[in-house]
């Protein structure tokens, strides 16, 4: 746990909310399949194989990897990284739609996966229209299949597509039913994004009562609230969850790895088995591999998520942190960064002056609190230390450079 570096709000440690957490939670990853769902994401093999080990590293618990019956490139990243050994498990996907279901659930057991995933929707929207199936008809299909891929060396788990709209008393029958036939797990994914936390709690709470089997949750951002989600199915009993490195995923993608597993660590006091410290050079390690830059305020791992622009924010989080940062950026292998533009004091242009080994008098000062904001509010950008140097420079006039171009 690494409460020492976080200064959180004490409401969170209270029993009332603590108590209905578990002690730990597995942190499933879904990028190399459902981060390549996301409009401009595809990977290599290369690619795949080398996240893949990042994510082993940083203690992901379980891996999904894709459709060996489908996809060959999934098939032979299964197959690699079976020989590679990693303590992560693999998970492959297995569809029981349409009559070549076997051949799926075969390949995704050949694959070597220490996971397969048997998906069918539920809900009456996706049999009435996609599907063209009654509801016995999938119970009979879920449980066929069940049966014939248990006891062949891989752990079976039973996806209720869709599951959040699904008639609760049909989600009943078939969750009981898929169990009673061998299934080790019932994945709940929000298929469409559709759900409230208060909406996934109150579901997963349902089917813990169901069944005694781990409860696996799969949360889209379509509202925004993936993170909240999975939170909320946490609190109700699930112990597995999927996220995704950035986010990545189909229409506004999955859980983002680094705010699930740092909310479940410093807000709930939930052990995530993740290296929190790796998770800032694995957001930009996924982002240079896509070519899909961080948003520049993107919490925990962003290049300003602990940015503090204010004189007085400055001046208080270098004497004592806690007063304006919930957590240490090094917690999450990020830093602090102090940005010059709007609303930059004496303090802060003392402090980069003393960084560039110069002094100055209190107006030459206040004339470079001027030059800043103006050049700020010229550029709609935040004055890079290059910039500012020459600024200084040209002010004070010890011989720098001239003129100096900003190169942000």
């Amino acid at each position: 746990m690494n409460a020492e570096h976080s200064a959180v709000s004490p409401l969170n440690f209270l029993p009332e909310i603590r108590a209905s957490f578990p002690p730990r939670v597995s942190i499933a990853d879904v990028t190399l399949r459902e981060g390549e769902q996301a409009a401009e994401v595809s990977f290599s093999k290369e690619e795949k194989l080398a996240l893949a080990r990042r994510l082993d590293e940083i203690g992901v618990a379980q891996i999904e990897v894709g459709w060996p019956s489908k996809v060959a490139q999934d098939r032979e990243v299964l197959g690699l990284l079976k020989q590679e050994g990693l303590r992560a498990r693999t998970q492959a996907l297995a569809a029981l739609y349409g009559d070549g279901w076997r051949t799926d659930v075969d390949a995704a057991i050949d694959s070597g996966a220490d996971v397969v995933a048997l998906l069918h929707a539920t809900s009456d929207v996706r049999l009435q229209y996609s599907e063209r199936m009654n509801r016995e008809q999938v119970v009979e299909k879920a449980v066929e299949a069940v049966t014939y891929a248990s006891g062949r060396g891989a752990l079976i788990a039973f996806t209720a597509v869709d599951a959040p709209r699904t008639d609760l008393l049909f989600l009943e029958e078939i969750v009981r039913a898929t169990v009673a036939a061998g299934a080790d797990r019932i994945i709940l994914p929000d298929t469409v994004g559709g759900a409230g936390p208060e909406a996934m709690h109150f579901l997963v709470k349902q089917v813990c009562s169901w069944v005694d089997v781990p409860i696996h949750v799969h949360c889209h951002n379509d509202f925004g609230l993936a993170v909240a989600n999975a939170l909320a199915a946490v609190r109700a009993g699930a112990t597995i969850v999927d996220a995704a490195v950035n986010g990545l995923g189909e229409r506004s993608g999955n859980p983002r790895l680094d705010e699930l597993a740092v909310s479940l660590e410093l807000l709930y006091g939930v052990e995530s088995g993740l290296d929190l410290s790796k998770l800032t050079g694995l957001s930009q390690f996924v982002a240079e591999m896509t070519d899909l830059p961080l948003p520049f305020n993107k919490p925990l791992v962003g290049e300003y998520a602990f940015s503090h622009k204010l004189d007085l924010h400055v001046r208080r989080v270098l004497e004592h942190p806690p007063v304006f940062e919930a957590l240490a950026p090094e917690l999450v292998g990020n830093r602090r960064v102090i940005p010059l533009g709007r609303h930059v004091g004496p303090f802060i242009i003392r402090l980069k002056l003393h960084e560039l080994g110069l002094t100055a008098s209190d107006a030459q000062v206040a004339e470079l609190v001027a030059r800043v904001e103006e050049r700020a509010v010229a550029t709609k950008r935040a004055v890079s230390n290059e910039a500012f140097a020459a600024l200084a420079r040209d002010l004070l006039g010890d011989g720098g450079p001239k003129g100096q171009t900003d190169r942000r």
